[in-house]
């Protein structure tokens, strides 16, 4: 997942709980920034936890998380430190970070975002990528190029769907 053995990831997730009907044929998914979240939408810091608190099987304000690669390899922790999207503490992943991040949400949502840094200082393509699923049906991905964020290499990762979602997948290099 990355050139380290150790990355750095934060989630701090932004939804919006917005629910509207699509036909599941027309799905389409769009990148935004941070500014497209509307005052109001759900934010999760991960101040109210300890570092070390194990990730897999965790849930926090209605947010299912679950590791493909089971426990002892996701974590909160304040690592990688502050970067321009992100104040720890963070979901960090401490094992073999080649696992994928499921994200079951509280209800259906369009929109969904976060900071996100890995061990790394140069531009990295697909750095992190989004996969959106409505139930079990894939409605969209979108994968993310990480630029120095200023240490680290990072950035914000926001996705907006035509199709309403409630499990995420996050997946990083």
């Amino acid at each position: 997942m990355l050139l380290s053995t150790r990355t750095k990831l934060r989630f701090a997730l932004s939804l919006l709980g917005a629910v509207f009907t699509a036909p599941l044929s027309s799905a389409s998914v769009i990148s935004v920034g941070p500014g497209a979240f509307p005052a109001g939408s759900t934010v999760l810091t991960f101040t109210e936890l300890a570092d070390g608190t194990e990730v897999n099987g965790l849930t926090v304000q209605g947010l299912s998380f679950r590791y493909s690669l089971g426990n002892g390899m996701v974590v909160i922790d304040g690592g990688p430190g502050a970067t321009n999207n992100i104040n720890p503490p963070n979901v960090v992943s401490v094992g073999n970070p080649a696992g994928i991040l499921t994200v079951t949400l509280a209800s259906f949502s369009d929109m969904f975002g976060y900071g996100y840094a890995i061990l790394n200082a140069a531009m990295v393509p697909n750095a992190t990528t989004i996969t959106l699923f409505s139930g079990t049906t894939n409605v969209g991905s979108l994968s993310y190029t990480g630029v120095p964020d200023p240490s680290f290499t990072g950035g914000f990762a926001g996705i907006q769907s035509t199709i309403p979602f409630n499990s995420v997948q996050l997946t990083s290099m």
